[in-house]
């Protein structure tokens, strides 16, 4: 009879899984990847690495994971939107290899995110196309396509959700106004406007949490909503 501690059986089992088995903490550092994820990513095994840095690298290299963008920084802020927000997600992916994954994200009370990665290369292609052009109509739904934060339709039906949730408590809700913002648009050019207020969302987003949800809710009005932070944190 196999007397293997439970813990060293299935950690034995991940690191020799052709699945991908990684997981990131609360501050969205990778604290461990099995050997398939890292051979995927096409990045050696060290220590620091950022769930935002391991998806600029792939970018500006063209490999590991497909990241169909021209602007990386809005990319990241569009998915930043709905990462680390629920329970439990899951979404497709493509590797610069010709390989698709069904990824699955398991999302612990404090803040780590378990990530599963399993191949479905083998689905039919046009049964593919049609679920990702649903979930890319899906994803501009909730998205202000200039910033990539959550819209208002989004950011409120989340808000809703949060203020009917008793483990979000307790909960901070900002609204966030950029003063004098007319002046830049009539002196400046409505372009000019554009990249204070993409700049701004930039900063926003590198200052707050994962779980934090960042929205737009038009011009230059934002929300901001805080999980699990009294008045002081926030």
């Amino acid at each position: 009879m196999d007397t293997q501690p439970l813990p060293q059986a299935l950690f034995a089992l991940h690191e020799s899984s052709e699945s991908w088995v990684f997981m990131f903490d609360a501050d969205d550092r990778l604290r461990y990847a099995n050997p398939a994820y890292w051979a995927a990513a096409r990045l050696q095994p060290q220590d620091g690495l950022t769930w935002a840095g391991i998806m600029r690298a792939n970018h500006a290299h063209r490999q590991g994971l497909v990241i169909e963008t021209d602007d990386i920084e809005l990319w990241l802020a569009t998915v930043a939107s709905r990462r680390g927000k629920q329970p439990y997600r899951c979404f497709e992916v493509d590797t610069h290899d010709g390989r698709w994954f069904w990824v699955s994200e398991t999302l612990s009370p404090e803040g780590w995110l378990l990530c599963i990665g399993t191949e479905i290369t083998a689905l039919r292609q046009d049964v593919r196309s049609l679920r990702q052009a649903r979930d890319k109509a899906l994803r501009a739904a909730r998205t202000d396509s200039m910033t990539g934060l959550a819209n208002r339709g989004h950011a409120l039906t989340q808000l809703r959700q949060a203020l009917d949730n008793p483990d979000a408590a307790p909960l901070c809700v900002a609204l966030l106004d950029l003063d004098h913002f007319k002046l830049i648009n009539d002196s400046l050019g409505h372009a000019a406007g554009d990249a204070v207020i993409t700049d701004f969302c930039r900063h926003m987003l590198a200052c707050t949490r994962r779980e934090d949800m960042c929205a737009r809710l038009g011009g230059e009005e934002f929300l901001l909503m805080l999980p699990h932070a009294d008045l002081e944190q926030a």
